[in-house]
This record gives structure tokens, sequence and C-alpha cells, in this order.
């Protein structure tokens, strides 16, 4: 069970990190939004930090799919990806974070821990490694790491909230003009 769940989590990664790229790249691994950072957020938030491979699995295999790849750079974006995840996670539980988000302490704990603390992790270590490798120059290192940053912290702030508080379906039956006002949120 633990070894399915760690590959299920590394699909899921990687397949969320392939959607950023082929839908809000500026380059072959930041985007403004990444949602894989959200999905790995709550993964180990619900099911425990002892998940962290499936992310370092999903990180390493996307890391390896662009075309500039080398293992040791892979090694150490998906060791950057995976310690986000689970420093955000950490942080969380010492605080006694709900998922349920109804408490001001839990909103005000996510952005600040895990989407604008956690996220200053992979977004250095990210901009380090694309600047090692050659894929950015120097010049351009502020607004890489800025641009990871951002793209960490918005899949966070957008994909974990959205995902821990649908993760019950509502009880008793549901009105269709509740649905029709749950899919405009969701599409706005």
């Amino acid at each position: 069970r633990y070894f399915f769940a760690i590959g299920a989590l590394a699909l899921i990664y990687f397949c969320a990190s392939q959607f950023a790229v082929s839908t809000l790249t500026l380059s072959s691994e930041v985007s403004p939004m990444w949602p894989a950072a959200g999905i790995a957020q709550v993964v180990l938030l619900l099911f425990g930090r002892q998940l962290w491979p499936g992310i370092a699995i999903g990180g390493f295999l996307f890391s390896m799919s662009v075309p500039s790849a080398n293992i040791a750079a892979a090694f150490i974006s998906a060791s950057g990806r995976t310690l986000q995840a689970w420093t955000g996670t950490y942080l969380l539980q010492r605080i006694n974070f709900s998922g349920e988000l109804d408490r001001l302490k839990d909103v005000l704990a996510i952005v600040c821990l895990a989407a604008f603390g956690s996220t200053l992790i992979n977004s250095t270590i990210g901009s380090l490694v694309a600047y090692l490798t050659g894929v950015s120059s120097w010049n351009n290192l502020g607004s890489t790491w800025a641009t990871w940053w951002v793209g960490d912290a918005m899949g966070i702030l957008l994909v974990a909230p959205l995902l821990l508080t649908w993760r019950k379906l509502p009880s008793g039956k549901i009105k269709l003009r509740h649905v029709v006002e749950r899919a405009t949120w969701l599409l706005l």
C-alpha cells in the first residue's frame, strides 16, 4: 500500500508538472503557477510526511524529461521540491494546522509558512541549479528565482486550499443551484 501511494504521488506530481510546463511556461522548469507544489503540500499534510519519496521520484522524472537534463541537476532539483513540501508540512503540523481552513490561524499559516516560507527553499535551489547548468544566466538569476518562488507559492495558494476544503463531499441532497454555483466559482 505504501509503495502504491508513492507511485501514485510520483505520477500525479509528474503529470501536474508537465501540465504547468505545457500551459504556463516561461522556460523548461519555471512557471508562474506550479500546481504540483500545492498537490505535494496537500498529500503530505493529509497522508503524512513519509510519502516524500513520491515527490522526489516525480520531481526527478520531470527534471529528466526536460531537454537540458542531467542526472545530478535532476537529483538536486527533486531534492529541492521534496524539501519544500516536507518543510511546509512540518511547519504546519507544528502549529496544529487544520485542513478545514475554518480558523484565521490556519489560513495565515498556509499563506505564510507554506506558500511564502517553504517555497523559498525550492526557488533558491532550483534557480541556482538553472544557473549552474546554463539554463539561466547570472543576469536572469533574480527573475528566475522570483518566478520560481511565485509559481510554487501560487500553486500552494490556489491548489492546496481547493483540495483541502473539497476533500469531503457534502452530505445530504445537493441542489442544482449549489452545483451551478460551485461550478461557476471553480471556473472563475
